[in-house]
């Protein structure tokens, strides 16, 4: 999870993080449950458009990556807990 996500974020293009932060990847903190590890992407960004934009961004992203067939993922804007 962790290598998926530090490869996520190399491969993002510098324009699409601008103005956001990224944090990570960090373990999750249940770090594997039910035999599967979990990790996290922090996105921090100063507006909601600009968050939609970047979450856009990640998921382009995240397509063209050739590890993505081999796990689950999930982006959430906004959430509620981080578990």
């Amino acid at each position: 999870a962790e290598d998926f996500l530090r490869a996520l974020r190399e491969a993002l293009p510098p324009a699409a993080r601008n103005p956001a932060r990224l944090v990570g990847p960090l373990p999750a903190p249940l770090q594997k449950k039910s035999g599967v590890f979990r990790a996290h992407l922090l996105a921090i960004a100063p507006s909601r458009p600009q968050a939609q934009s970047l979450a856009r961004a990640l998921i382009k992203t995240a397509e063209s990556l050739p590890a993505l067939n081999r796990l689950r993922w999930s982006l959430d804007i906004d959430p509620m807990d981080m578990q």
